[in-house]
């Protein structure tokens, strides 16, 4: 039972693009960005989270993201469940 309205998402090692169609290639952006420190500087992964708003003409699906500053960037759904929050690789 979701007891919050609350999906996210989560891009996992800290992503800053997502692609659209190349007709608007600028109409997805990411906004608000930040990454969180790793527990110590041995830990080799972080996290990264943004605000993603759709500005093209049609809906799009973000299948992928990439960052320059780390070698590899995944997507995860976030979801409040009974007051616990749960986090899940998602495709898309």
């Amino acid at each position: 039972m979701i007891t919050k309205p609350f999906v996210g998402v989560l891009l996992v090692l800290c992503a800053a693009a997502a692609s659209a169609s190349a007709a608007e290639p600028d109409c997805v952006k990411v906004e608000q960005g930040w990454a969180r420190l790793p527990p110590n500087p041995a830990m080799p992964m972080t996290a990264g989270y943004g605000v993603i708003h759709n500005g093209c003409s049609k809906a799009v699906a973000i299948t992928g993201a990439t960052s320059s500053g780390f070698a590899d960037v995944s997507l995860h759904e976030t979801t409040i469940v009974d007051g616990v929050s749960r986090m899940r690789a998602i495709e898309r």
